[in-house]
């Protein structure tokens, strides 16, 4: 028999505070997480913000033996799932460690580590490059940290696929539990901010500047000129919803089921028609519209474009009032954004405070339903579709509801 899966849990590291409660305070506030960039050398770099997260102790959450062990994203993510697990009420030693997984998704893993590692490799030769970096530059070494550190048996998966690795993750997780496969699967991930990377995406010239317009993340705005970098971790706990009715967990709400599609784009494009886009977004609502809509809206010129064509013909379709947002405004762009937004979409349907898309003065497109500019309160979502999409053409939808 087919399951049900509850998300019971959400531990968070992001630009707006460590913690869902931070989290929440600021994104429905519409506070921006966008500064200057910190730690990097701007020197003939034309872009100069980001979206970092602040200082965090992580002593105060991994005992200093595996701490040790861990590059900065692999501490980042264990810490958010110290977070989850402690959200969640979770006595792990109460529960059966077979059924419990793991699945991250993360676009680069530490590229700090691997530029690290690599660089003493080339300059100084094999025996120059420490064993320990190479251990951690593999992105499944997040798995593997968090297995270790909380005695994890089930599952432990690790996805790259750009801006939809974190949604590749929670389907996973989501087919996991709907199988029996497992009672709870962690799910999410993250990924960082490191110099070369920023540098490599301002080379390419992803990155907002200051040109014509002023440097800053805009999604749908006619003078958007890229967008932001970003950063964070977030993991969800996928609950079999009977086994967390079971220990009387709170649910903040049940994935109702997810859309996957794509488009032949270049690379390092976007779908700027929204074909896959659309089908993405109409596989999964089939049989339940959602009220919000958390865009994958980027700042990007291609990525808003494309998703305001898919959104508006789907919408046209259907009957109803739904709204949209686009939360990159206020947390940049990066591969794991969309545990962010999955988590986003779970506090609105908890709290009913839907958070702005903020920056949008000139707006370029017309769409035929409305976007959230200001912070506002709405008693009646209880659906929440969140949809996140990569460079390469992959887009992944997932619907979250209050019921099933």
């Amino acid at each position: 028999m087919s399951k049900e899966v509850a998300i019971t849990g959400i531990g968070i590291l992001s630009p707006l505070g460590i913690g869902k409660d931070q989290f929440l305070e600021n994104l429905s506030k519409g506070e921006s997480g966008i500064s200057i960039v910190k730690g990097i050398e701007l020197t003939n770099i034309s872009s100069k913000l980001a979206a970092q997260i602040p200082e965090v102790n992580f002593k105060s959450y991994i005992p200093l033996a595996s701490l040790r062990r861990m590059d900065r994203i692999s501490k980042m993510v264990v810490t958010a799932l110290s977070l989850a697990i402690k959200d969640g009420g979770i006595s792990l030693d109460k529960e059966n460690l077979e059924k419990i997984g793991i699945m991250v998704g993360t676009g680069l893993g530490s590229s700090y580590t691997v530029d690290t590692y690599f660089r003493l490799l080339l300059k100084e030769g094999p025996l120059a490059a420490p064993p320990m970096l190479f251990q951690t530059s593999v992105p499944n070494a997040i798995c593997s940290h968090a297995s270790i550190l909380y005695g994890i048996k089930g599952i432990n998966a690790t996805f790259s696929q750009k801006e939809t690795s974190v949604e590749m993750a929670i389907i996973q997780g989501y087919l996991a539990i709907k199988k029996g496969v497992a009672d709870i699967i962690f799910v999410g991930g993250g990924d960082e901010i490191s110099e070369p990377l920023y540098h490599i995406y301002s080379k390419l010239g992803l990155l907002s500047k200051k040109d014509i317009y002023p440097e800053g993340s805009r999604p749908y705005d006619k003078t958007r000129n890229g967008m932001v970098m970003g950063e964070g971790a977030c993991i969800l706990i996928l609950e079999e919803a009977s086994h967390a009715e079971k220990r009387k967990a709170n649910i903040y709400g049940y994935l109702d089921g997810f859309g996957i599609a794509s488009s032949p784009v270049d690379i390092l494009g976007y779908d700027k028609k929204g074909d896959g886009i659309y089908h993405s977004i109409d596989m999964v609502t089939k049989n339940k519209s959602p009220d919000l809509i958390y865009g994958s809206a980027n700042s990007s010129l291609d990525l808003d474009k494309g998703e305001a064509h898919a959104i508006n013909k789907w919408f046209n379709k259907r009957n109803g009032q739904v709204k949209l947002t686009a939360i990159s405004s206020l947390l940049g762009s990066f591969d794991a954004i969309g545990g962010l937004k999955a988590a986003a979409a779970l506090l609105t349907i908890k709290t009913k405070k839907i958070p702005p898309t903020i920056n949008l003065t000139k707006q370029d497109f017309s769409f035929s339903l409305p976007i959230v500019t200001t912070p506002i309160e709405d008693k009646n979502i209880k659906n929440v579709l969140t949809i996140g999409s990569a460079t390469g053409g992959t887009t992944i939808t997932l619907l979250f509801s209050a019921d099933l």
